[in-house]
């Protein structure tokens, strides 16, 4: 029996179990795709995206796409792959969770200072099925991630413990380690790096605080960097600001988000990111970094369902940090606008690298290359209800990335464009 179908048959077994609170969407496209690079043209794409969810249990989605290549009368036969149509399932509550599919912008720690946004499926062409599970307990919590499940070389986790010392205070320890950083079988290097943080909040109210957080990190048998930060986070239990500036400094041979959103697309082409640190950063720097950020979220372990958020990065040691992230991503919940206007899931990615300023950022923008990814995905609800069948709604999609050349044995990037109508059916 396939993997495939023992899934199948835990799914079924677990609606008949739970079908009272099931909520299943049969999310319907049919979109006109125009893509720009390795695979090109212009595509009429008919996509079933079923997800089902029985809240506080499980929950797994597929996106079933089959684009129509107009010109070559052909069907892009990368979208049929199981590993791309796959993807997530996850089984648990917030106290406890397993999940397993997608890894994206997975971060671990308070700030990020060692796993930063990482993914595994930036390139089309090299997409993995990871997983991550957590344990929540009042005081103690733990969780760790793997970047594929077939063949686990990534490993990442993190424990946060209460302190009895004072109130709200807590230690964080997080790290990654990888058993094979150049992709090479016949090589024996590894790589890793951990950190610790501490953590202490002042209550106002409820939800409602002031933070600060000290913190180290070290790249095994490379540098070490320090972080000092002060900030607030006000609203409630689920919508909020969060506002904070830090203080850091980066040692020699220490780069920020070691394992970041980037770190699958070096282990690919063969690349072991911490042998060049210490030419990357010759000498000790400091900065500063503001980051702001408003968000909504649920009960559901696996769904943030609104978030944006950035960050300013500035540096005053003499030296061009030019490497650092960044990320803005938006998730609205489909009951936020009311059932006559809702928003079914829109989303907005944002991950750049090698930008000096914010003039540099934009510029980034302009220009995109391989070391940026953009994804808008905004649907609006034009119908909320078609003869009974559903919500109809327009999608307007459009993504800059990268994906690997056998041809050219490297990144290229690769723009893609949609736009049409999505049928959203619940049972």
């Amino acid at each position: 029996m396939t993997r495939f179908a023992i899934f199948l048959l835990f799914a079924l077994a677990s609606i008949q179990t739970y079908g009272q609170d099931m909520d299943f969407d049969l999310n319907t496209d049919v979109k006109y795709r125009t893509i720009e690079g390795v695979g090109g043209g212009n595509f009429l794409d008919v996509k079933i995206a079923p997800e089902l969810a029985l809240p506080g249990f499980f929950g797994t989605r597929f996106d079933i796409n089959i684009p129509y290549n107009l010109s070559t009368n052909e069907i892009r036969k990368i979208d049929t792959k199981f590993g791309n149509s796959f993807k997530y399932a996850y089984l648990g509550t917030n106290t406890a969770y397993i999940m397993a599919g997608a890894v994206e912008a997975y971060s671990q720690g308070y700030t990020g200072m060692i796993v930063n946004n990482y993914n595994n499926r930036l390139d089309e062409n090299n997409m993995k099925s990871g997983a991550y599970a957590g344990i929540n307990l009042e005081g103690f919590s733990i969780n760790a991630m793997t970047n594929n499940i077939q063949s686990p070389e990534v490993f990442t986790g993190s424990m946060a413990v209460d302190l009895p010392l004072i109130a709200n205070f807590q230690l964080n320890v997080s790290g990654g380690y990888d058993l094979n950083p150049d992709n090479n079988k016949d090589t024996k290097e590894t790589a890793g790096a951990f950190a610790a943080e501490l953590y202490s909040a002042l209550e106002l109210a409820d939800y409602n605080y002031f933070y600060v957080v000290g913190g180290m990190g070290q790249i095994l048998s490379k540098g070490n960097g320090q972080l000092g930060l002060l900030g607030a986070r006000f609203g409630t239990e689920s919508f909020f600001f969060n506002l904070s500036g830090s203080l850091m400094r980066l040692g020699p041979g220490f780069e920020w988000g070691f394992f970041d959103a980037f770190y699958e697309k070096d282990r690919k082409i063969g690349f072991n990111k911490a042998d060049s640190l210490f030419e990357k950063y010759p000498k000790s720097s400091g900065g500063t970094n503001f980051y702001a950020s408003i968000g909504y979220k649920n009960e559901d372990p696996s769904d943030v369902k609104f978030s944006l958020e950035g960050f300013y990065f500035t540096n005053y040691a003499g030296m061009d940090l030019n490497e650092f992230n960044a990320a803005v991503s938006l998730y609205l919940p489909r009951t936020l606008l009311g059932e006559e206007g809702e928003l079914l899931s829109a989303r907005l990615l944002l991950k750049t690298k090698a930008f000096e300023n914010i003039s540099g950022l934009i510029n980034q923008l302009k220009q995109p290359d391989t070391r940026t990814v953009i994804t808008l995905d905004a649907p609006v609800v034009l119908l909320p209800n078609v003869y009974g069948l559903g919500a109809l709604a327009f999608v307007i999609n459009y993504s800059w990335s990268f994906t690997y050349d056998n041809v050219a044995l490297g990144f290229v990037p690769q723009k893609n464009l949609l736009y049409g109508f999505r049928l959203i059916s619940n049972i």
